[in-house]
């Protein structure tokens, strides 16, 4: 039974055992990021969730040894965390949304120096691969709604022209429940 020719070196089987664990958790580590990126809408709120908790729970215990109720305690430190930190942002965001249509004139400066750039800097694309560029780009995020309206009409807009006269979709706002969504205007729903 013990045949001295089949016996393997105690290093061997330990690094194979090691490099099957090694596997293993690699595996693991890889399969646990794909789920968590196929989940993302849900993993990365319930992620910043638990780390707001676990930073304002001393607030509220400090709240409760004082003899304020652990409800109360729990609200009250809600609403000063959003309004101490969720009104300035608003207020940055509202700013910066109001410069960004309020100075078209820089932003168009700005993309002329961009194309300038990608024409004589590193890249050296040529006129045409530029435009080409520009065009698409456009097309997809800076045309119409909402961030410059001075490029011209964009997807949104062509939407809201078609679903008038082709009666075969409308836009299903009910399915849309997110503030801010890629879909603001609802999801398009085939009715025929």
């Amino acid at each position: 039974m013990n045949d001295p020719t089949l016996d393997v070196p105690r290093w061997l089987s330990a690094s194979a055992a090691w490099a099957w664990r090694l596997i293993l958790l690699v595996f693991t580590v890889l399969a646990g990021g794909w789920l968590a990126l196929r989940v993302r809408v849900v993993v990365i709120p319930v992620l910043v969730g638990l780390m707001l908790a676990s930073v304002l729970s001393p607030l509220a215990q400090r709240l409760v040894r004082r003899k304020i109720p652990a409800l109360a305690a729990t609200w009250l430190v809600l609403l000063t965390v959003l309004l101490v930190v969720g009104l300035p942002l608003f207020g940055v965001g509202w700013g910066l949304t109001n410069q960004i249509t309020d100075n078209s004139d820089q932003w168009t400066a700005v993309a002329d120096d961009f194309r300038t750039w990608l024409n004589e800097g590193p890249f050296g694309l040529s006129e045409e691969e530029v435009a080409s560029l520009e065009e698409r780009l456009t097309d997809t995020i800076v045309n119409g709604h909402p961030v410059w309206p001075a490029y011209g009409p964009g997807p949104f807009e062509a939407v809201n022209q078609l679903l008038p006269v082709h009666g075969d979709f409308i836009a299903d706002t009910e399915v849309e429940r997110f503030g801010l969504s890629f879909n603001s205007g609802g999801f398009l729903r085939r009715v025929r």
